[in-house]
C-alpha cells in the first residue's frame, strides 16, 4: 500500500482544503483529486512558494510536464485537476483568473489492441484446460480456462471476472451482470455461445471511422451521429439503474434497421459502439469525462450532445422526471441550456448568451460526474443533497434571478411569491 501524501501546508492549502469539502459534499468517494492536490501541494513547498501570486503559468506548465511519477497520472488528468480547484477559486471571487494556461493534448485514435486471433486464443484456453490440479486449487484447468474465455470474449477486466458469482449469470436471458463497479455501478453483457460465432478477426473501428459510417446511406436518416451517440451512451452508463444493450442499440438507429456490408462490418460498428461505451464508463470511474463535440472554426457545437443525453431518459422516464421534479433537478441545468440554447432569456444580450453556454460546456464534465454520483446514493443521501440544493435555489427577493435576466428575483421569476 502506497504511503499517504503529507497534509496540503503551501499557501494554497486552505483552498485545497475548502475545494475538498465542497466535492465531499457532492458525494465524491474517491481520493483520485486529493491525491493528486496534496502532489501539487507538496511541489509548491518544494518550490518555496510563499504567496498566490508566485504560482505563474510557467510554474504550474513546469508541474504538469514534470508529472511527479510517485502518483503517476496523465498530463489531461493533472491539468484537469489543477484546472478545476482554480475555476472555483476565480468562482468564489478568491482569485481574479485562473493561471492554468496549459490546454490539454488532444489524444489522437487509440491504437488498437494487442487483440488475439480466435485460433490463438483457442491454444491459450486449451493449455490453461490442461493444468494440473494443486492442494489448495482443485479445478484449477477449468477455472482458468473460463477466466481466459470471459477475459477474451467479453473483454472484461482481471478484476470484475475474480468478483463474478453464479448469481450474476442470468441464463434465461444469456446476460452477465458485472457487479462493484466504481460508483457502486453494476453493467449488463451480452453472452453468447462462442463456438457458435466463430468469424474472421475484425479489425478495431475507430471513433472516426463510426462516424464516417453514421453518416453514410448505410445508416438510417434518423439514426444518431456521433455527437449524440456519445451524450447518449453517457446518458445511459451514468443512469439510475443498468440497462441491457439489446433494450438501447436499437434506440440508436431510430425506427429503421441500419444496413451492412457484412457480418464483419456489422461486428465492427457494433463493437465500436461498445467501445465507446465502456471508455465512457472508465472516464466516469477515473472522475475525467471527454465528451465529444463538433468543433467548426474555434466555436464548440454541443447540443447534438445534449440532444443526445436528454433522449436516455425515455428509457428510464420515471427515474429521470422525478430527478427533475426534485431540487435535485438543479444538477442537469447545464445539459438543458446546452439543449435548447435559443430560449435563454431575451435580455440577455449576445455576448451574454455565448458566456452562458460557454459555461456550460465547460462545467460539462463535472456535471456528467455529479449526476452519476447522485443515482448511486441512498434515498436518505437523495435527500439530504436536495435539502442543500434546496437552499441554493432560494434567492432573496432582492438578489439576482438565477434564470440569467439580470432583473432582480423579486421583479422576474418571484413575481407574487
Amino acid at each position: 500500500m502506497s504511503p499517504r501524501l503529507p497534509e496540503p501546508s503551501s499557501p494554497i492549502a486552505p483552498y485545497i482544503v475548502a475545494f475538498l469539502r465542497h466535492k465531499r459534499a457532492l458525494n465524491r468517494r474517491y481520493d483520485v483529486e486529493d491525491k493528486v492536490l496534496r502532489m501539487f501541494d507538496g511541489y509548491l513547498n518544494a518550490q518555496a512558494v510563499t504567496n498566490l501570486t508566485e504560482i505563474t503559468p510557467a510554474l504550474l506548465d513546469a508541474f504538469f510536464l514534470s508529472r511527479p511519477r510517485s502518483r503517476p497520472r496523465s498530463l489531461n488528468h493533472l491539468i484537469g485537476v489543477v484546472g478545476r480547484l482554480f475555476e472555483w477559486m476565480v468562482e468564489h471571487d478568491f482569485i481574479d483568473r485562473s493561471p492554468v494556461t496549459m490546454k490539454p493534448r488532444r489524444r489522437g485514435n487509440p491504437r488498437p489492441p494487442c487483440i488475439l486471433d480466435l485460433r490463438t486464443a483457442q491454444q491459450l484456453i486449451d493449455r490453461a484446460a490442461g493444468l494440473p490440479d494443486q492442494n489448495n486449487a482443485p479445478l484449477r484447468g477449468p477455472a482458468y480456462a473460463i477466466i481466459f474465455s470471459l477475459l477474451f470474449g467479453l473483454g472484461l477486466r482481471v478484476g470484475e471476472v475474480a468478483r463474478l458469482r453464479w448469481r450474476d449469470v442470468d441464463r434465461d436471458r444469456n446476460i452477465l451482470t458485472i457487479r462493484e463497479t466504481k460508483f457502486s455501478k453494476s453493467r449488463l453483457i451480452p453472452i453468447c455461445d462462442m463456438t457458435a460465432h466463430q468469424t474472421p478477426f475484425t479489425e478495431a473501428m475507430s471513433l472516426d471511422d463510426l462516424d464516417d459510417y453514421l453518416m453514410s446511406d448505410s445508416s438510417p436518416a434518423e439514426s444518431m451521429l456521433l455527437s449524440d451517440l456519445d451524450g447518449f451512451l453517457t446518458g445511459i452508463a451514468i443512469g439510475p439503474e443498468a440497462i441491457p444493450p439489446d433494450e438501447w442499440l436499437p434506440v440508436i438507429w431510430g425506427e429503421t434497421a441500419p444496413q451492412f456490408d457484412d457480418q464483419s462490418q456489422a461486428q465492427a460498428v457494433l463493437g465500436a459502439i461498445m467501445g465507446r461505451y465502456d471508455e465512457i464508463v472508465r472516464q466516469i470511474d477515473n472522475e475525467t469525462v471527454e465528451p465529444i463535440f463538433w468543433q467548426s472554426g474555434d466555436t464548440v457545437i454541443a447540443w447534438d450532445w445534449a440532444d443526445g443525453f436528454v433522449e436516455s431518459f425515455a428509457l428510464r422516464q420515471h427515474h429521470w422526471t422525478k430527478m427533475v421534479k426534485s431540487e435535485a433537478g438543479m444538477l442537469l441545468v447545464p445539459i438543458m441550456i446546452l439543449c435548447d440554447p435559443e430560449n435563454l432569456p431575451d435580455e440577455l444580450a449576445i455576448e451574454e448568451k455565448e458566456q452562458v453556454i460557454d459555461d456550460a460546456i465547460e462545467a460539462l464534465p463535472d456535471t456528467v460526474l455529479a449526476i452519476a454520483a447522485y443515482w448511486r446514493m441512498s434515498e436518505l443521501e437523495k435527500k439530504s443533497v436536495s435539502a442543500g440544493l434546496r437552499s441554493l435555489a432560494s434567492p432573496g427577493r432582492n438578489d439576482p434571478c438565477p434564470c440569467g435576466s439580470g432583473k432582480k428575483f423579486k421583479k422576474c421569476c418571484g413575481t407574487g411569491s
